[in-house]
């Protein structure tokens, strides 16, 4: 083998090494940064464990910090990270924080993911996909709807006055309902505008074809 032929064949290993130290080097990067922005990812066994040890429970709020609207706006499918999310913590708590850990897991899940309460819908006319939410006397509460690619938010809150007299004086009192659930979207609705309506105790949203 000649002296150009070795060079070349030199200068060509180098190229490949150096372009395989680049690139794990920013999947390194990646990496981090993906922690950093998903606590979820880096020493949550450890987390959930200190929760649970302050406060014998996980609270709603505690569960909303992790799946937050940022981590929903991810480049991933979030409902199938949640199932990660939850089948993994089960394996690595003892039998104790399992249990603590699944009652509040499942408290928050069925507020904020399932949605069977809300008797979906998914129906299609000739020029639009229609999706049919119940929600108990919908006109009267103040619902927002925010859809991403892979999701739909539903936010409603409400509030409810009463009054009572007795005994010649009069009592007010006041009570607040709020929901905020995150639903999966059927494929086929990923990007479609889309407009909502109300009817009754229906939220109606309109997908154009």
């Amino acid at each position: 083998m000649n002296k150009t032929v070795v060079m070349v064949v030199g200068i060509v290993a180098v190229v490949v090494i150096l372009c395989a130290f680049l690139w794990a080097k920013s999947k390194t990067e990646s990496k981090k940064n993906e922690i950093v922005d998903m606590p979820y990812l880096s020493n949550i066994d450890k987390i959930v464990e200190n929760e649970i040890k302050k406060h014998n429970e996980l609270s709603k709020e505690f569960f909303d910090s992790i799946f937050s609207s940022k981590f929903f706006s991810r480049d991933y499918n979030p409902f199938e990270e949640i199932d990660r999310f939850d089948k993994e913590i089960m394996k690595l708590l003892d039998e104790r924080d399992k249990k603590i850990f699944s009652d509040s897991f499942n408290k928050w899940f069925n507020e904020r993911i399932d949605a069977t309460d809300m008797s979906i819908k998914n129906y299609e006319t000739e020029k639009e996909y229609v999706m049919e939410l119940s929600i108990p006397d919908a006109k009267g509460k103040n619902i927002s709807v925010e859809i991403k690619k892979d999701y739909l938010k539903v936010s409603s809150k409400s509030s409810i006055s009463k009054e009572e007299k007795k005994s010649g004086s009069e009592f007010k009192s006041a009570s607040y309902e709020s929901i905020e659930k995150y639903i999966k979207l059927p494929e086929k609705l990923s990007d479609k505008t889309y407009t909502t309506e109300i009817s009754g105790d229906k939220l109606i949203i309109k997908f154009k074809k």
